[in-house]
């Protein structure tokens, strides 16, 4: 996970606490698979509070919360695992 963050952190994002919606911050939160343990999936938060995720070379979809893409992989093809780190940076 760690070279994950590191790869953010390079697009000047830095971690914070939560998903909450900063004014004056983009963020991002990233999903783990416990089963596999890695990062399988990255959102974005809009600035109007909603996430964007692309869901492959051509899907971007607009989600009203985190939890809508968490779950088991197995069951639901849509889920990612769950939402454990958070990183945010400054819009211009």
């Amino acid at each position: 996970m760690e070279t994950i963050s590191e790869i953010f952190s390079r697009h000047g994002y830095v971690g914070c606490i939560d998903d909450t919606p900063e004014s004056g911050y983009e963020k991002i939160a990233l999903y783990w698979d416990p089963r596999i343990m890695v990062i399988t999936h990255a959102a974005r938060q809009l600035p109007d509070g909603h996430w964007a995720s692309k869901l492959g070379p051509d899907e971007d979809i607009e989600h009203n919360d985190l939890q809508a893409l968490e779950g088991d992989p197995l069951k639901f093809p849509l889920c990612y695992g769950t939402a454990i780190r958070f990183m945010k940076r400054p819009t211009n």
